[in-house]
């Protein structure tokens, strides 16, 4: 039917902007969240040993405190977070393309 085939090239030419502005977004939130992971390894370590060092001579309190805090922005604790979430965004991405250019 040609106005199955006129909407299905309309909705193309809609999205076509939005898909750009979203791969763009994405690749870009990829960029940030990688860079922040790799910076972010040091300071890690370095409280993650001043916290244990803090729990063997000062307070278990304030060096579990420490490692808590080391563990949230050691690679594994909010950018792996982050991570998930851009994964979840390239998925809904690529959803929308295949629905639309099916």
């Amino acid at each position: 039917n040609w106005r199955d085939i006129d909407m299905r090239f309309l909705l193309k030419i809609l999205f076509a902007p939005i898909l750009a502005v979203l791969a763009v977004v994405t690749w870009f939130f990829v960029f940030v969240v990688s860079l922040s992971s790799g910076i972010l390894c040091i300071p890690a370590a370095i409280l993650g040993f001043f916290g244990l060092f803090i729990i063997f001579v000062d307070s278990v309190s304030y060096g579990a405190g420490l490692l808590v805090i080391a563990f949230l922005i050691s690679p594994y604790g909010l950018p792996m977070l982050a991570t998930w979430l851009l994964a979840k965004l390239h998925v809904l991405r690529y959803m929308l393309r295949d629905w639309i250019y099916g």
